[in-house]
């Protein structure tokens, strides 16, 4: 058994962080209390498990993160026998080779390949799962600095804290002050919490259309407009409107001989989405892009005479 004093140090030392990273990968307080305990009944069982470990806490955190691996696979397959973590001396870091982890990983990923394409794709668009040395991302209200409900609708902006954020801009106490404003990074990303936690991310503050006092997001327009069949590229930008401040604008380029006019782009756009985020015009033509392929939006914006040009 590890002695009293060495098992409080290691609380001490690594406790918060830990607690901060499991909460992140279980999002439920009670679990990541319940695995922070369950890692150190394994050290006082296991005393050898740090022997010659340079980096602690990363280690700790693999451990960890493969107790919380054992616990989703556990309660997906309704299992309730949890005396193993405690006591378990098998490698921990070699789980493709453990035939219930190969079984459980076939197992999901035979689930998921049943799902349908276009769910599975809103699976995989999910962000929001930390590095293991992170302490927290999520999306917060950057007025009032609290978590944004998790239903998928509601956006704020994401933001992240931890050990690996960057301390702040040269010679630049301004800009940090402002990013680092509340205690978290400000990436000025605009998304969403879906239900299990998970950020998706909407849009950039920047690119945000207000139109009406509604918000709009420009990557939820351009999404439905690549399901059009006749569209190779799309962007969406602000224009000026006297009645609604600004509207959606639609920038396509189509695909080699297709066809398409406004009207029937409009429609379409309806047809998926609000009428209040329908783009009330669209452009078309090449759209300019980077050498990387990334789309100029600037210079769209300049086009329509987009306000926001200016601080682009």
């Amino acid at each position: 058994m590890s002695s009293p004093d060495f098992l409080a140090r290691l609380y001490d030392d690594h406790a918060q962080a830990l607690f901060s990273f499991l909460l992140n990968l279980t999002r439920n307080e009670m679990d990541a209390r319940d695995l922070l305990q369950d890692l150190f009944v394994k050290l006082a069982k296991q005393p050898g498990l740090l022997d010659g470990v340079r980096e602690e806490r990363a280690y700790l955190i693999r451990l960890v993160h493969n107790l919380a691996i054992d616990s989703v696979r556990r309660r997906h397959t309704r299992e309730k026998n949890y005396e193993r973590l405690a006591g378990e001396t098998d490698s921990l870091f070699a789980p493709a080779t453990d035939p219930d982890e190969r079984a459980f990983r076939a197992a999901l990923m035979e689930a998921l390949g049943e799902l349908p394409a276009e769910q599975r794709a809103q699976l995989k668009r999910r962000q929001g799962v930390p590095y293991p040395l992170e302490e927290a991302v999520t999306v917060l209200d950057p007025e009032t600095m609290r978590e944004v409900p998790r239903d998928g609708e509601t956006i704020g902006e994401v933001m992240f804290r931890g050990n690996i954020v960057m301390k702040g801009y040269l010679k630049n106490e301004k800009a940090t002050k402002e990013a680092f404003a509340g205690g978290w990074f400000h990436t000025g990303d605009l998304g969403v919490l879906d239900e299990h936690g998970y950020v998706i991310i909407k849009d950039r503050s920047k690119d945000i259309i207000i139109s009406g006092g509604e918000n709009i997001s420009s990557v939820e327009v351009e999404d439905i407009l690549y399901k059009h069949p006749a569209v190779l590229f799309a962007a969406v930008v602000a224009k000026p409107d006297s009645k609604w401040g600004e509207v959606p604008c639609a920038f396509v380029e189509l695909k080699d001989g297709a066809k398409a006019t406004e009207a029937d782009i409009i429609a379409f756009c309806r047809s998926h989405m609000s009428g209040f985020k329908t783009p009330k015009a669209v452009v078309f033509g090449p759209i300019p892009k980077t050498s990387t392929g990334k789309i100029q939006k600037f210079l769209l914006r300049n086009q329509v005479d987009s306000a926001k040009a200016i601080s682009a």
